[in-house]
């Protein structure tokens, strides 16, 4: 069957099970099934030399097999992409797709489908996809016991801040879940760890650890069941069970500080303790120590080898790097180095050890098939954290606002020439209090660069690889970064040729359209799909569970001091103010972006809400609110508009209210 662009579209296979009023998507047309349901929406498009599959399941953690992707839920997006030309797979490519709601009979076409593709990739507000298979957000970790959730792709220059979590201390170091659901972070003066929902963005749990010791360090087991915290100061590490979120083991160790490393297969915990010289083993399925190594002064990093098997021991007080025997149990030999390493970290593919020494100010690179030392090089003053992509590794130094770069296909050749690119304009000692030991670099989402945080510059930059200053930047909001972190959740590679994520849906059901973008080779196409209207949600298609009513209208408001703006809300069925929302918080931008700002609303009474505003030029400005505890969100579409001096431009949106779809 062929669509309006000419292309050969087809359905090649859709699992059905028992149920009522679904449409499935068939080509461009729709056909009512009153008996069938298709847990699994599977459409076939061929674009050019490209075969594409789509497919659209429901995702469960603890089923195996797809089931219905239902609105409100998580969802598995996967893309199977195939050379015609060759038949094989399409590897390596970077495909991007979006769901958007369609509201209206209109198929996408050949243009208005890259017009979607265009606007949803330049990441304007008036463009906003209803669900985004490229998500990419930037989570930090501030001094002040927030973290912030930060969008790189709206395009918007003074602000991308989407959300603040409040945690009930300040956070010292995090680790993400498997399924990408929870975050857990350490918070020493609270001696807990705060579990956090990353979809729901709130503390889900706060688990105590004990007075013993200060929890810092943590780490997730590679099979994801465990989380391990160093207790600080105390002889203890403790276990956390990812299945219940519970304390489930403080297992003995030394006295001192804490740093971990699982073995690479994953059978023991090497654990340092450096107020007593020594590496506990700990066995990760019975939670018990195994044998405590003496190692030499002060270790402070551990690091462990899938080519060698070894474990690796820095000493802070001691000219040498202790390899562990991890089948006898025992020191097998030691590297001669400088004292004053305190950083031990593997390149990506498991061979060279990277040791940095903050007092030499220095890299040396070990050879784990040898364990010895094949080069040093000086880098960037007292070197603290290092981080990889796949064609450099990055130092970063407390005294120096450079970071140090070196190639990794030149080291694998015997070279090691690092290169310093200058990143902000302060070096981290300048703020010492907030020097911490989580990571402050971690690599770009798409690849060759890296996001890099700086706390007394208040900005994170952006650094693609191949330029000598950052591309870009991203405010912190006057806060101090103390932790950086990318959530991806876009599509990625799991086979040759299949590319996956998980979403979730929004809690609206109908028809969607998906457009699907390749850069090389090009391709742009839209498919479409249906989603299944939640049985459980609480508001129907078509129904309203708020109005809200702008109380001033888009004749121009004259510049200079603070405007005030009123909403009234009301109850769509009752029609009844609603008082006491204090979640209501009102979007004000000016096209095409390049300022906005968000307050929340107060509540003045009879269903009224309330927010001041100052603007800072003359001009148009649209004006969006949203309810996030009723389901309201910021709708482009629905929006009001505010003109700020006599001479602005009448506004080509007209006012209405705001309502919920």
């Amino acid at each position: 069957m062929k669509n309006g662009t000419g292309r050969v579209r087809q359905v090649r296979s859709v699992r059905y099970q028992l149920a009522s009023g679904l449409c499935l998507v068939l080509g461009s047309g729709w056909s009512p099934l009153t008996t069938l349901a298709a847990p699994i929406t599977h459409e076939h498009v061929r674009q050019g030399d490209v075969d594409i599959e789509f497919t659209l399941s429901g995702h469960s953690n603890d089923k195996e097999e797809a089931s219905e992707a239902t609105a409100g839920t998580d969802a598995r997006a996967t893309l199977h992409l195939r050379d015609l030309r060759t038949g094989q797979p399409l590897t390596g490519v970077h495909p991007k797709a979006w769901m958007a709601l369609r509201r209206s009979e209109m198929v996408a076409g050949e243009t208005t489908c890259a017009d979607k593709v265009k606007g949803f990739l330049r990441g304007n507000l008036s463009a906003r996809a209803d669900v985004d298979f490229n998500s990419s957000l930037l989570v930090v970790l501030n001094h002040d016991k927030t973290i912030s959730i930060i969008n790189p792709q709206i395009a918007m220059s003074r602000t991308k801040l989407e959300s603040m979590i409040q945690l009930p201390g300040v956070g010292a170091d995090w680790v993400l879940a498997h399924d990408k659901n929870h975050l857990y972070v350490t918070m020493p003066d609270q001696a807990a760890v705060a579990v956090i929902d990353t979809s729901t963005r709130k503390i889900e749990r706060q688990i105590p650890t004990g007075a013993e010791g200060r929890p810092r360090r943590i780490a997730l087991h590679p099979n994801g069941r465990h989380v391990w915290v160093g207790l600080d100061g105390s002889t203890f590490v403790g276990v956390i069970d990812t299945a219940t979120n519970e304390l489930k083991a403080k297992v003995p160790v030394g006295r001192g500080l804490h740093s971990m490393m699982f073995t690479p297969d994953r059978k023991y915990m090497l654990v340092t303790n450096s107020e007593q010289d020594s590496v506990s083993i700990v066995d990760t399925a019975t939670l018990k120590p195994i044998r405590e190594i003496s190692v030499g002064k002060t270790p402070v990093a551990v690091a462990t080898s899938q080519v060698s098997g070894h474990g690796y021991v820095a000493l802070l007080n001691d000219s040498r790097v202790a390899v562990l025997d991890m089948e006898k149990r025992e020191i097998l030999s030691t590297i001669s180095t400088k004292a004053g390493t305190t950083v031990l970290q593997m390149e990506p593919e498991g061979r060279f050890l990277f040791a940095l020494n903050q007092r030499a100010h220095a890299v040396s690179v070990i050879d784990t098939t040898t364990n010895e030392i094949v080069a040093t090089s000086p880098v960037v003053k007292e070197p603290d954290q290092i981080s990889f992509t796949e064609q450099f590794a990055y130092v970063r130094g407390l005294g120096s606002e450079k970071v140090s770069l070196i190639e990794l296909g030149e080291l694998r050749k015997g070279r090691l020439i690092p290169v310093e690119v200058q990143i902000g304009q302060s070096a981290p000692e300048a703020l010492p209090d907030q020097i911490g030991v989580a990571a402050m670099m971690v690599p770009a989402p798409e690849g060759h660069g890296m996001m890099i945080a700086s706390a007394p510059d208040k900005t994170i930059y952006y650094y693609m690889e191949g330029m000598m200053v950052p591309m870009g930047t991203f405010q912190t909001y006057q806060r101090f970064p103390r932790a950086l972190m990318v959530l991806d959740r876009s599509l990625r590679e799991t086979s040759p040729g299949t590319y996956s994520t998980t979403v979730h849906l929004t809690k609206e059901g109908g028809r969607f359209d998906v457009p699907v973008f390749i850069d090389h080779p090009r391709v742009v196409s839209c498919l479409q799909v249906a989603v299944n209207a939640s049985s459980e949600s609480a508001t129907k298609h078509g129904e309203r569970e708020l109005d809200i009513e702008p109380l001033f209208t888009s004749q121009a408001i004259a510049p200079g001091p603070p405007t005030s703006l009123q909403f009234r809300v009301t109850d769509t069925k009752s029609k009844q103010p609603v008082n006491g929302l204090t979640d209501l918080q009102v979007l004000i931008f000016q096209p095409p972006g390049t300022w906005q700002h968000r307050s929340w609303g107060r509540d003045v009474g009879n269903g009224v809400y309330e927010v001041t505003q100052q603007f800072p030029r003359n001009g148009m400005y649209r004006v969006m609110v949203r309810v996030p505890s009723k389901g309201v969100k910021f709708n482009s579409k629905l929006q009001t508009t505010v003109i700020i001096g006599e001479k602005a431009q009448t506004p080509s949106v007209p006012d209405h209210a705001a309502k919920r779809n």
